[in-house]
């Protein structure tokens, strides 16, 4: 497969970007989802349950999330990789100070920490300068679990903590990303337009991304300008407007079609597990331009395109949260739907189907096949209903 990091030639953009800098082959690649399942697996051995507490809130630990993020700050893949694993004696140590149904994100940031500290006396390619290095950028880029940076406003340096981001920061750039009319009771119209889950997603996002600024401080205006941009535009926008739809579902449609040329050459090759990739970002893109043309929220996090595009049918099947059907066309998405012998709830079960024949670490060569059979269809679905 031949992928590229070289800007908008990048055809795995984004959340997949850390593959474009693995040193092994795509082959080992593909064995990760199971290794990933064992870690998180044994994980919830030691605690008995997967969840961690981060900002007050309960979550699920992810070893693929913790791989991902060593690789972003430059630590080669085949030193990320051993990470997870090398925790988990220090995490069974640190669970005897703690309460058995608590445990902090911050103690799995000092079990991190102090994995790398002794990879200069364990890796004999690891020096001390680029374990250093290592050290010095996790901590910048990612913290303590109660760390955030500044924001300077109108002369008050304000903590970008998750309450300031959910109460005040996030109303006021949906309301230039939405496009709102003048008069529009910001706060109301997100609150009933958005879940909890999907306010909290968001939130966390724009932490995340205002942490790895590696600033102590930043002026409100700039941030808000940066996350606004982030939010409308390619490569993963989370919600359209007006000015961004015909842009985004033209980057979208573009993106799905160059990764379902590259499952053919795959398959084409006998070797359908390196397609992997490439279908799920077909998936996505996908989704994408179909969420896109009706104006619906693309997703945000991990929840881009597909996900998001389950649960709003799920929405739409429950007929909840309405006040989210004002910014989009929730009747002409049915009715398209309709029009190719669909309904919002078997198309939902199709796309269910899909994501769990792509994503399942067990899955042999011919439910892939079969998966990605499945992915042509959502294709061929995204071209009929996008050329209404």
């Amino acid at each position: 497969m031949n992928i590229r990091n070289d800007g908008n030639e990048n055809i795995v953009a984004g959340r997949d970007v850390y593959i474009n800098r693995a040193q092994g082959t795509l082959e080992k690649l593909a064995q990760l989802p199971t290794l990933f399942a064992e870690i998180d697996s044994a994980f919830s051995a030691i605690l008995q349950n997967a969840n961690i507490s981060r900002w007050g809130k309960q979550e699920v630990f992810s070893s693929e999330k913790l791989f991902g993020s060593l690789v972003t700050i430059g630590i080669p893949v085949s030193i990320a990789i051993s990470i997870p694993t090398r925790i988990l004696p220090l995490l069974q140590v640190h669970k005897e100070n703690i309460e058995p149904s608590v445990f902090d994100a911050n103690t799995i940031k000092k079990c991190v920490l102090e994995v790398l500290t002794g990879l200069q006396f364990t890796e004999p390619f690891s020096s001390h300068d680029e374990v250093t290095t290592w050290c010095s950028a996790y901590v910048r880029r990612y913290g303590g679990a109660n760390e955030f940076i500044n924001v300077l406003d109108n002369g008050r340096s304000l903590e970008l903590d998750h309450d300031f981001v959910k109460e005040t920061f996030l109303p006021h750039v949906l309301e230039k990303a939405l496009a709102l009319p003048r008069g529009t009771d910001v706060v109301e119209a997100y609150k009933g337009a958005f879940s909890e889950k999907v306010i909290d997603r968001m939130a966390r996002e724009i932490i995340r991304i205002a942490n790895g600024l590696n600033l102590y401080e930043i002026e409100y205006r700039t941030l808000f300008r940066l996350i606004t941009e982030i939010m409308i535009k390619p490569p993963h926008p989370w919600i359209v407007n007006s000015s961004t739809q015909a842009s985004v579902l033209k980057y979208n449609r573009e993106r799905a079609k160059s990764h379902l040329d590259e499952i053919s050459s795959k398959v084409a090759e006998n070797d359908p597990r390196r397609a992997v990739p490439s279908a799920l970002e077909c998936a996505a893109h996908a989704s994408a331009s179909i969420l896109a043309n009706y104006g619906f929220m693309l997703g945000v996090e991990g929840k881009y395109g597909l996900d998001e595009l389950i649960r709003i049918c799920d929405i739409k099947i429950k007929q909840k949260n309405l006040v989210l059907w004002e910014f989009c066309e929730p009747e002409r998405f049915e009715d398209g739907l309709k029009e190719m012998g669909l309904t919002v709830r078997t198309f939902s079960g199709f796309l269910q189907r899909l994501a769990i024949g792509l994503r399942d670490p067990n899955q042999t060569d011919e439910g892939l096949i079969a998966a990605f059979d499945y992915v042509r269809t959502l294709f061929g679905y995204m071209d009929k209903l996008c050329e209404r």
